[in-house]
């Protein structure tokens, strides 16, 4: 029997999600995982997990030419000005060029992002070379094709939180890899939790040495996408005041805040912090966030 707290709960899902509700005129990203299949074993995700947990499951995945039918019969899709094309790890996807080239080809203008792993440097590097021909033959010239590469943490602490050892080499080598392919633009991703921020002044370093750029993220919990409900990323007062430190000596905070509110009633600048709870934006960037806007650990809109 449902519980009337769980009724309530389903009821303010349903009322948030009319009222809420994006229109196609507000249209401004869309991101869409291609597989599931990954090989990382994160402590903060368990995308990983799916295709072990029900190796059929793979078989539900879309074609090239599924994902071609269903984008050619929608007018919303055309209109999104970002296409994030994730996992799993998408290059791990049998047919991820022809879905790329695809993707160019019904939508030109929108700059493609893909994140990965890094896993996988040589596979990387083999398809984005091809891709990149085929783009020129195509007659795409201009593609804008960005490919984030996780990187939580100097060695030690980013292989902990990936699960795999030697995932720290192979992020570093396919950076190398990436800078090096012509019309491919690349920098890393840093995951934000509990167990590694004290990392990311570490990564800021690296990544100036390095000169490549650094964004970063905080782990989320979803149980339709990240399938890790049970996982919960528990900050405590101390850790965020110390999060709020360090971002402020790498002046990551100046930045963040400054964008805020200069763009802090607009849709599509919302969306790009659908990874900050309320918690975050009100107490470590020191902003009024207007009711409504967040639920839980995510915005809604």
């Amino acid at each position: 029997m449902i519980s009337f707290n769980d009724k309530i709960k389903k009821g303010s899902r349903v009322l948030r999600s009319v009222l809420f509700a994006p229109k196609p005129e507000d249209f401004f990203f869309l991101t869409f995982a291609i597989t599931y299949l990954c090989g990382s074993k994160c402590a903060m995700c368990n995308i990983w997990q799916k295709y072990k947990d029900d190796p059929h499951k793979n078989r539900e995945e879309l074609s090239a030419g599924e994902i071609r039918e269903a984008f050619s019969r929608s007018e919303i899709l055309k209109r999104a000005r970002i296409l994030i094309i994730a996992g799993g790890e998408p290059f791990l996807k049998k047919d991820f060029n022809e879905i790329i080239l695809f993707l160019k080809s019904f939508n030109p203008a929108a700059p493609v992002i893909i994140p990965t792993n890094g896993q996988h440097p040589d596979l990387i590097e083999d398809k984005l070379k091809e891709l990149m021909q085929s783009l020129l033959k195509q007659g795409n010239r201009d593609s804008v094709l960005y490919v984030g590469v996780s990187l939580d943490g100097m060695e030690e602490a980013h292989e902990r939180m990936r699960g795999i050892e030697g995932s720290f080499r192979d992020a570093l080598k396919t950076v190398e890899i990436l800078r090096n392919i012509k019309g491919i633009y690349t920098g890393f991703v840093f995951t934000l939790t509990p167990q590694n921020y004290r990392e990311f002044k570490s990564v800021v370093k690296l990544s100036k040495e390095m000169k490549m750029p650094l964004t970063f993220q905080f782990a989320q919990t979803s149980s339709h996408y990240y399938d890790n409900k049970e996982i919960h990323f528990n900050w405590d007062r101390e850790q965020i005041d110390e999060v709020r430190d360090i971002l402020r000596e790498t002046h990551y905070f100046d930045v963040i805040r400054k964008e805020f509110l200069d763009f802090r009633f607009s849709r599509t600048f919302m969306d790009r912090l659908l990874s900050y709870n309320r918690y975050f934006l009100e107490y470590v960037l020191e902003l009024a966030i207007p009711r409504g806007l967040c639920h839980g650990d995510t915005f809604v809109v």
